[in-house]
């Protein structure tokens, strides 16, 4: 019986215990985006300079994860880090750059622990397929084509009003008016026969009547409709729309409702900036 109790406590057991060890996984994603505690936001993004075959964009970044980005964990980061900044880029014109923009980073030394902000000026060389056509910008196209717009010719979406129809303590209704203010065509309805890959509307609730990239998301349509034109709006056409907007997300300190056309900064503009109405929900 000591015999049997002995082998018990000095092999099967440590062998238990050593088993137990090895099935944990210490890298298992904890949701669904891959985040295991190294992302960062980026914000306050503006353009220094822009070439042909270049251009050098500045801006802030901030740790939002639990764990430190710095140059000490490089090697295990840079495979892991989620750089938060679609909408950021978006407002320069940039979001069709995120990816040379993001590896770009991931090259830098960075020196953040959790809570803490860097800011980064950096120079983006751009691959002949993505450069600059003269005074203008070059859009590919799908299967490796390419598309020059010219800068006096390119179109500008704005909200050219916003009207609250009615609330209640559950939805705000509101009516809106799009006009492409530029030079340009543009195709508010995707190649695609789904609305879903046509121009989106976001609803954000925020603090003050200026959009940023900080507000609440409160809702998204995607626009239908200008079958007479085959989904383009031409320069000085407008079209009109509504929306249900639920008040479930709002809070006593968000009562300005605003709308913004491109929401998810798909369209190339001449101005980035102006795409978006305010209205007080009193």
């Amino acid at each position: 019986m000591r015999i049997l109790y002995y082998f018990i406590l000095t092999i099967l057991f440590p062998l238990g215990l050593f088993a137990q060890e090895e099935s944990v996984d210490t890298m298992a994603p904890k949701s669904a985006d891959g985040y295991i505690g190294y992302r960062v936001y980026l914000s306050q993004a503006e353009m220094v300079k822009e070439k042909k075959s270049n251009f050098k964009i500045k801006f802030s970044l901030t740790n939002t994860g639990s764990l430190p980005v710095d140059g000490t964990s490089k090697e295990t980061y840079k495979n892991h880090l989620i750089i938060e900044s679609d909408a950021e880029l978006a407002k320069v014109g940039k979001d069709g750059y995120a990816d040379l923009i993001h590896e770009k980073i991931l090259n830098s030394k960075l020196n953040l622990t959790p809570g803490k902000s860097q800011t980064l000026e950096l120079k983006i060389k751009l691959p002949r397929d993505r450069q600059m056509g003269d005074g203008g910008f070059t859009v590919r196209t799908g299967k490796g084509g390419r598309k020059d717009y010219s800068r006096d010719l390119c179109p500008d979406l704005i909200l050219d009003s916003l009207v609250l129809v009615k609330k209640d303590h559950k939805n705000a209704y509101v009516t809106f008016q799009i006009k492409n203010e530029g030079k340009g065509a543009i195709n508010i309805i995707g190649d695609v026969k789904n609305k879903y890959d046509n121009i989106a509307i976001g609803a954000f609730f925020s603090g003050t009547k200026k959009y940023s990239s900080g507000d609440l998301q409160a809702g998204q349509i995607f626009i239908e409709g200008l079958e007479e034109t085959k989904g383009i709006l031409f320069p000085g056409q407008t079209m009109k729309g509504s929306m249900k907007v639920s008040r479930k997300k709002q809070s006593k300190y968000t009562r300005v409702l605003i709308l913004v056309v491109d929401s998810a900064g798909i369209v190339i503009e001449c101005n980035e900036g102006n795409n978006y109405q305010s209205v007080l929900l009193k």
